[in-house]
């Protein structure tokens, strides 16, 4: 079976001049345009594969296609319509998805492990209405300061270590594969991400950049709500402050139990006796293929 989805993420900003989101373009032999990587070339590359073969006279196994819509919405309906479509589709003993990324053009790549992910709003409340910071500071602690404490139970902002009840032992064979990926792509790792003139990576050894990235627990804040823009921002201490929190899980770590524990973590005995509380409450679970 081979998946992929042709629908795609908004527009977005920041593409390059003569590129667009609605207008394809080939530069080189490379195309550019909206969603290209992600996913618009599933359809045509599992049938140029199967085409490929048939021309060449390669014998194959029935190939199943099975494409959708909805991915990036959370694939909501696909259970409805593989269950309808069971029949037609088998018991397929290979699933190729054709919706993943590479590090460069040299190499055939295969993913074999994704992490998983754990997403919650936090809202952290200390007064009931906002009031004057010179008369406030210094007695009414500030609700981003008392935010920052509890981020600092998940990660340590200053080596960036995490709680280690996040963390996993990577299997030996997906170590021996991050070694290989680090001698082999070790610049394509990073080169890949737009950085800056005169930043840094969070991590310039190659095996330690590429775990981090696929077996360690990571911390992104997505959101924020509760702050004012900075040209309408006056002289206040605000009463609340609710944070996005995307945490991405090894791909072996048990996503439910992540999410109660991200949530335990940061209410228990919180700062002050602010009142914390969480929405929006999500999880996926990773994936690891273990070597065939």
């Amino acid at each position: 079976m081979f998946y992929g989805h042709y629908d795609k993420q908004p527009h977005m900003t920041g593409w390059k001049e003569g590129l667009s989101p609605i207008e394809p373009v080939i530069q080189g032999d490379k195309a550019y345009g909206r969603g290209i990587s992600d996913d618009g070339y599933c359809i045509f590359a599992s049938i140029w594969i199967i085409k490929t073969l048939q021309i060449l006279g390669i014998p194959h196994p029935k190939v199943v296609f099975l494409f959708e819509g909805d991915e990036e919405s959370g694939s909501g309906h696909l259970p409805t319509y593989v269950e309808l479509l069971k029949d037609k589709i088998g018991n397929p003993k290979v699933m190729l998805g054709l919706d993943s990324g590479c590090l460069n053009y040299e190499n055939l790549w295969v993913t074999n492990s994704l992490r998983g992910v754990a997403i919650l709003n936090m809202n952290v409340k200390i007064i009931k209405e906002g009031v004057h910071s010179g008369d406030a500071s210094g007695i009414v602690p500030d609700t981003f300061r008392i935010i920052r404490e509890l981020l600092e139970r998940i990660e340590d902002t200053k080596t960036g270590t995490f709680n280690k009840d996040f963390q996993v032992n990577v299997p030996s064979d997906a170590y021996k594969q991050a070694e290989q990926v680090s001698k082999s792509a070790s610049k394509d790792l990073f080169a890949r991400f737009p950085f800056i003139e005169g930043t840094q990576p969070t991590e310039q050894d190659g095996l330690n950049a590429y775990l981090n990235r696929g077996w360690r627990p990571q911390l992104t804040v997505t959101g924020i709500d509760g702050l004012p823009p900075c040209e309408k921002a006056g002289n206040v201490l605000r009463p609340e402050t609710n944070i996005k929190l995307s945490l991405r899980l090894p791909p072996i770590l048990d996503n439910e139990k992540a999410l109660k524990m991200l949530k335990e973590k940061l209410s228990k005995d919180p700062p002050y006796g602010a009142e914390i509380t969480f929405s929006g409450e999500a999880s996926a679970k990773g994936w690891y293929s273990k070597p065939f």
